[in-house]
């Protein structure tokens, strides 16, 4: 994983601000958006919830970046079960 998302992720917050600054550094760096995506979707980690908000700011922001991605989304999103990630 991308050291610098991870410690993005490790340090983000529900903070609307700190959200944007995360989803913008995501559509900066589109490559990473795969990353984000499966780090969302790994229930085991207790971050993923964190990795889900930034997500979501990340399709609000942009949501073309979704786009090749909704097989996965759609088929992984049964396994969200924590209503902050969803």
């Amino acid at each position: 994983m991308n050291l610098e998302l991870l410690k993005r992720i490790e340090k983000s917050s529900a903070h609307t601000q700190n959200r944007i600054d995360n989803g913008n550094f995501i559509i900066q760096n589109p490559i990473l958006v795969n990353e984000l995506i499966h780090f969302s979707f790994d229930v085991s980690n207790k971050l993923h919830i964190r990795a889900c908000c930034i997500l979501e700011k990340v399709f609000e922001l942009q949501l073309d970046l979704c786009f090749p991605f909704l097989e996965i989304i759609c088929n992984d999103l049964k396994k969200i079960k924590n209503d902050s990630a969803i």
